[in-house]
């Protein structure tokens, strides 16, 4: 099976993968995860909920996987409740946001749920 790039537009994909223990399949298919700021922020801020602090340890066990952008929008997480609707459309459509992926001429998955979370 060819490998592509994941682009995560939303936790959910995550959470899903997390509550079926499935997480292991981004392996499978990624060579490489996407993952913003505001995401990373929705899946890993409640230090308190089991999830999330697997999620968070999954994450950082596969760190040469995830490649983490920071978002100028993803500081409006915080004070703008669609910040992070803002901050995947921004990626998606900068020049040097997912073009850089696409240009290469590899495969991309983006994967969403809800983009309103």
């Amino acid at each position: 099976m060819r490998r592509c790039t994941v682009f995560l537009a939303d936790p959910g994909p995550l959470f899903s993968l997390w509550v079926a223990d499935q997480l292991h399949l981004l392996q499978a298919v990624a060579t490489h995860v996407i993952i913003l700021d505001v995401i990373y922020d929705a899946l890993t801020r409640d230090k308190s909920d089991l999830k999330q602090r697997q999620i968070k340890a999954f994450i950082d066990a596969n760190d040469t996987q995830f490649i983490y952008r920071c978002t100028q929008t993803g500081r409006l997480w915080k004070v703008k409740q669609n910040g992070g609707i803002i901050a995947v459309t921004d990626f998606l459509t900068a020049q040097f946001g997912m073009r850089r992926y696409l240009d290469r001429g590899e495969p991309v998955l983006i994967l969403f749920e809800n983009l309103e979370w």
